[in-house]
C-alpha cells in the first residue's frame, strides 16, 4: 500500500498507537477507506470499526494528531478526483473512535501530496500540495473553531511543491520543511519560526518579514528561514517522511523517499540532523535484537508515525512491489554512520 495517511495518537486507556487511514491499494487499483490501529506493544494492526459517517476512500491525504484530536484533510479518490473535505477523529465517551465532518470550514483548495503537522498549541499547519498546479500556500486549522485560515508568512518562502515533509519542533516552537518536488526533486530545507526570539536570523526579536517590528505571540505571526545547504545534505527527494525527535538529541529525521537516480531511484537511508550542529547530517543504521545490522528496503510513499519515541514505518513502493511490512526504529539505539553525501 502507498500514500496512506498516518499519525501517532493516544487511544483508549492512554495507549500510544499509530493510526493509519486510507491509501492506494495498487494491486487492486483502488483506494482504501479503512481506519487501522497499530499497537507497538503487540506488533499488530487492528481494523477500527467506526459507526456513522466517515471519510470516503482516498490516498495522498494528510492526517495528524494532538491534544486528543486527529485531523484529516484532502487527498484523491479512486477516480483521481481531488478532495478538500476536513474531518476530525476523537475518542467518544465509550472509548470508541468517532468521525465528524467539519462543514463550512473554509478549507484550502482540493489537493493531494501536501505536508501537514500539528503544532504545540493544538492547531495544525498545512503547506503546499498539488491542486492541478503545485501550491506554495500555508494554512492553519484550528479545531476549537473548526475553520481553516490562510497564513501569510514572512521571510524566504519555499517554492510551490508537493511530496515534501514537515514536522514541528517543540523546543524552539518551529516547523521544519524538507524536500519535495517542484519542477524537479529538491533537497532544500526551511524552518518556520513562530517565536521570533528563537529565529537565528532575527537577533533583535523583530520579524524577518518586516511587517511588524515587535515579537508576536506564538502562532499569530511567523517567518520562513531558508537554511543553508551543507556537503552532508540528503540527496534531493520526494515521497519521503520527516519527523522531529526531542530524544536522544533534539533532531530532524528524513526517512527514505524517491530521488529518481539510477540504478535505484528509491532511497534506503535514514538521515538525522541534530539542531545543535545543523551542518552535519548523519546516516543512521539500526540493528535487530541479535545485533545484526537491519537492512532497510528502499521505498517511497510510505507512511510513518512517531509512537513512544520510536518511528513506525508502514508500506510504500520499492520500485517493483507494493509493501505492507512494518518497521520500528529506535533512535536511542541507532548506530552512528558516516555523514551523508550529496548524490
Amino acid at each position: 500500500m502507498t500514500e496512506a495517511a498516518g499519525t501517532g495518537a493516544e487511544a483508549k486507556d492512554g495507549k500510544k498507537v499509530m493510526l493509519l487511514h486510507g491509501g492506494w491499494m495498487g494491486e487492486q487499483g483502488t483506494c482504501s477507506g479503512d481506519l487501522w490501529c497499530y499497537d507497538p506493544a503487540t506488533k499488530a494492526f487492528e481494523l477500527v470499526h467506526v459507526e456513522g459517517v466517515k471519510p470516503a476512500a482516498r490516498c495522498a491525504h494528510v492526517l495528524a494528531y494532538t491534544k486528543g484530536v486527529c485531523v484529516l484533510f484532502g487527498g484523491e479518490d479512486s477516480d483521481h478526483v481531488l478532495l478538500n473535505d476536513t474531518w476530525e477523529l476523537v475518542l467518544g465517551e465509550t472509548g470508541a473512535w468517532e468521525w465528524t465532518k467539519k462543514e463550512n470550514a473554509n478549507p484550502p483548495s482540493a489537493r493531494r501530496g501536501s505536508a501537514f503537522t500539528a503544532i504545540g498549541d493544538g492547531r495544525f499547519l498545512l503547506h503546499g500540495g498539488m491542486d492541478g498546479e503545485r501550491c506554495g500556500d500555508l494554512w492553519m486549522y484550528d479545531p476549537a473553531q473548526g475553520v481553516w485560515s490562510e497564513v501569510k508568512a514572512g521571510g524566504k518562502l519555499p517554492a510551490p511543491r508537493d511530496g515534501h515533509g514537515m514536522a514541528f519542533e517543540p523546543k524552539r516552537n518551529a516547523v521544519h520543511l524538507f524536500g519535495g518536488f517542484d519542477v524537479s526533486d529538491t533537497r532544500d530545507r526551511f524552518t518556520l519560526f513562530f517565536d521570533t526570539a528563537a529565529n537565528p536570523a532575527n537577533d533583535d526579536g523583530a520579524l524577518v518579514g518586516g511587517a511588524e517590528e515587535k515579537p508576536a505571540a506564538a502562532g499569530t505571526s511567523c517567518d520562513w528561514v531558508a537554511e543553508p545547504s551543507t556537503p552532508s545534505d540528503p540527496c534531493p527527494r520526494n515521497g519521503h517522511s520527516v519527523a522531529v525527535f526531542a530524544e536522544p538529541n533534539n533532531m530532524l529525521v528524513v526517512t527514505l523517499g524517491f530521488h529518481g537516480g539510477a540504478p535505484h531511484p528509491e532511497c534506503s537511508e535514514i538521515h538525522e540532523l541534530p539542531f545543535a550542529d545543523p551542518s552535519a547530517w548523519v546516516v543512521r543504521k539500526f540493528s535487530d535484537a541479535g545485533g545484526e545490522c537491519l537492512p532497510l528496503a528502499p521505498r517511497r510513499l510510505h507512511t510513518t508515525a512517531v509512537v513512544e519515541g520510536k518511528m513506525v514505518i508502514f508500506g510504500g513502493w520499492d520500485g517493483t512491489h507494493y509493501l505492507k511490512n512494518v518497521l520500528e526504529l529506535d533512535f536511542a539505539k541507532a548506530e552512528g554512520g558516516a555523514p551523508g553525501k550529496k548524490k
